[in-house]
C-alpha cells in the first residue's frame, strides 16, 4: 500500500500550512492496520537489509507483537478528540469574491473550452487550542467508517482525512479503479427516508453528463497502458453518510511493459489544474491518496 499525495497546481509555490509537503510524493509505510467491516490485518513491511538471520527476524516478530499489543490498550472511541466549534473563527472566501469565481466558470464552460469545471474553495477554522491528530483522526473514522482515512505527519503539520476513493488497485496485470462524480446530500439521519432523493440523482441529466465525462477521460488515459477495459455503461450509488455518489467501477488487464508510475502519472493527469485559469481539468473529487499493491 502506498500513501502520499499530488498538488493539484505543480510548480506553484506552496503557501501554508503545505509548505510541509512536496508537491508530488508516495510513501510505503513501515506498518498499517486495515480494517474492512468486521476483520482487521496488520502489515509489517521492512527492507531486506532488515532479514537474513534468526536474530533480525525475530526482532521483526518483536515489532510486530508490540503493533499487536498496542490496539489491547487504546479503543477509537476513547481517543476522539473533543471540539469546541461555538468559539472557533471561521474564515470563509467572500461571497462577491465566490460570485465572480462562479461567473467565470460559466462563462469558460460556455465558451466551450472546458467541458466540466469543479469548483473549490479554502476554509480555514481558528481553534482556541490545538488539536491532537490521532484524536481528532479518530473522530474522523467514527464519523465515517465506510471510507478509507488517511494522515501524513510532518514536523508541525499532519494531512489528515477520510476518502471513499482508491487512486488505483493492482493485482498483478490486473487494474481496478472507478468514476466518482455526480453527488447529491440527504438526510443525515437513517431514520428518514431518502429513496426519493437517490432515485432523483440517477435521473439527474446534469450529473449523468459531468460523471459520463469523467468515465471518458480515465478511460482515455487508460486505454495506452491497457489490453483491455471495462466499464458499465449505467452508473451505481455509493453512499458515504449524509452524500450519494454516482459510481462507475472500471477494470482492465494492464500491458506487461505498463509500470506502477505510469499508471499514477496518467490518473494525476486527469486532475492537475490549468495554470492559466486556475481551473480544475475534469475529475470531480480531490486528489486521490492511496494505491493498493497486492
Amino acid at each position: 500500500m502506498l500513501i502520499g499525495g499530488a498538488a493539484f497546481a505543480p510548480d506553484v509555490p506552496p503557501i501554508e500550512p503545505w509548505e510541509e509537503f512536496t508537491e508530488d510524493a508516495f510513501m510505503l509505510p513501515r506498518w498499517g492496520y486495515r480494517r474492512l467491516r468486521n476483520a482487521a490485518s496488520i502489515t509489517l513491511t521492512v527492507p531486506r537489509d532488515e532479514l537474513g538471520t534468526p536474530e533480525r527476524v525475530e526482532r521483526l516478530v518483536e515489532e510486530a507483537r508490540t503493533l499487536t499489543r498496542a490496539f489491547e490498550y487504546e479503543s477509537a472511541t476513547s481517543l476522539i478528540e473533543r471540539i469546541d466549534l461555538s468559539k472557533a473563527i471561521v474564515h470563509h472566501l467572500p461571497a462577491e469574491d465566490w460570485k465572480t469565481y462562479i461567473d467565470a466558470i460559466h462563462a469558460a464552460i460556455a465558451s466551450g473550452e472546458y467541458q466540466k469545471i469543479v469548483a473549490a474553495r479554502r476554509c480555514v477554522i481558528q481553534l482556541k487550542r490545538s488539536l491532537e491528530d490521532a484524536g481528532f483522526m479518530a473522530r474522523v473514522f467514527a464519523a465515517y467508517p465506510d471510507c478509507t482515512h488517511f494522515a501524513i505527519r510532518r514536523n508541525r503539520s499532519t494531512f489528515l482525512g477520510a476518502t471513499p476513493e482508491t487512486l488505483f488497485r493492482k493485482r498483478g496485470l490486473h487494474l481496478e479503479t472507478h468514476a466518482l462524480a455526480g453527488t447529491t446530500r440527504i438526510a443525515d439521519d437513517p431514520r428518514i427516508e431518502s429513496s426519493r432523493d437517490i432515485a432523483a440523482l440517477q435521473g439527474s441529466r446534469k450529473d449523468l453528463d459531468e460523471h459520463r465525462l469523467v468515465v471518458e477521460r480515465i478511460a482515455s488515459e487508460l486505454r495506452p497502458l491497457t489490453t483491455s477495459l471495462e466499464f458499465s455503461e449505467t452508473p451505481s450509488t455509493r453512499q458515504v453518510r449524509n452524500l450519494v455518489h454516482l459510481q462507475t467501477p472500471i477494470t482492465g488487464e494492464l500491458r506487461e511493459s505498463t509500470q506502477l508510475r505510469h499508471v499514477r502519472r496518467q490518473l494525476f493527469a486527469i486532475e492537475r489544474v490549468d495554470q492559466r485559469t486556475s481551473f480544475s481539468r475534469a475529475k470531480q473529487s480531490f486528489v486521490n491518496t492511496l494505491v493498493l499493491l497486492e
